[in-house]
């Protein structure tokens, strides 16, 4: 069996990765830190390898890639920088820690690093230390891998969404609202546009980069997924809304939009879709599918 090192397991994309990487006879290796939550790992916890750590503290580098060879990297973990952490604590979660990483996997020459970011760029002004990190981490892993046996890849997520994500997001967060009989849920015009893609679409396309990442050409090293079309979050709310039984009430325009918003955010599905993946699961499916978590 290969064996995969994995960052951010315990997290909503991360949770649903591994399980299906069990089911498809992966060996796991995993980081989990002091006081992580193993409650998306009900029943498989305990077939994984974990790696305890802090990112201030570099013990792991001597046990993470003794639990044999290691085939593959994939980063999913992240610091949101929710609650303005002091800079530096941002700056050790999403670039020094993974950098390290990085730099084990080329010593031990990984074939292949799979990185996340987001789709939000640098100028985006919520959260802008989360979004400078990340990009500034993908700049860094594309250099370190160049001219070595490591491939860096970046998968650049859109909105994905499904069953496990947090209630502080924005399809979970609706969803609990709508379910409330009589409920008026207060909302913005709602006119901006999001791709959202399942989570087990995008499941899908990690493993896709995972089987077919020579395909790549060198140039190609940001792969874009998410379902390659918009939908405006009314559009978004109304559906959600309907397949909840319409039992709330939409106020669309009671609150003002936040100045900066995106207006309208999708993938390109070209590089994606070179290496064999595209999208399945519709929005209605998508939404049902996580209405039932509920």
């Amino acid at each position: 069996m290969k064996r995969l090192l994995i960052t951010g397991a315990t997290g909503f994309i991360g949770s649903h990765f591994v399980r299906t990487a069990l089911q498809r006879d992966w060996q796991i290796t995993a980081f989990c830190r002091n006081g992580s939550s193993f409650h998306r790992l009900d029943g498989i916890r305990d077939k994984i390898d974990w790696v305890e750590m802090d990112t201030d503290d570099l013990r792991w580098k001597s046990d993470v890639f003794t639990k044999g060879q290691v085939d593959a990297a994939i980063h999913f973990a992240t610091n949101y920088g929710r609650g303005k952490p002091p800079v530096t604590e941002l700056l050790a979660s999403n670039l020094v820690f993974p950098m390290t990483l990085v730099e084990g996997c080329i010593a031990h020459e990984v074939p292949v690093f799979i990185n996340t970011d987001t789709c939000f760029p640098e100028t985006y002004p919520y959260l802008q230390g989360y979004t400078l990190s990340k990009k500034q981490f993908k700049r860094w892993g594309e250099l370190a891998c160049q001219g070595t046996k490591t491939r860096f890849l970046t998968m650049e997520l859109q909105h994905p969404f499904g069953p496990g994500d947090g209630r502080d997001k924005f399809i979970p967060w609706l969803i609990e609202q709508c379910r409330i009989q009589g409920n008026i849920i207060p909302l913005t015009t709602g006119l901006q546009k999001k791709d959202f893609v399942y989570v087990s679409d995008v499941v899908e396309a990690y493993f896709c980069a995972l089987d077919r990442f020579q395909v790549a050409s060198p140039s190609e090293g940001t792969i874009q997924i998410g379902r390659g079309e918009s939908v405006s979050i009314r559009e978004m709310a109304e559906l959600t809304n309907a397949l909840c039984g319409n039992v709330a009430e939409l106020r669309f325009g009671a609150i003002p939009g936040r100045p900066g918003e995106i207006e309208e955010s999708r993938a390109s599905l070209a590089v994606s879709c070179e290496m064999g993946w595209e999208p399945k699961v519709g929005l209605r499916e998508g939404i049902l599918n996580t209405i039932n978590q509920f």
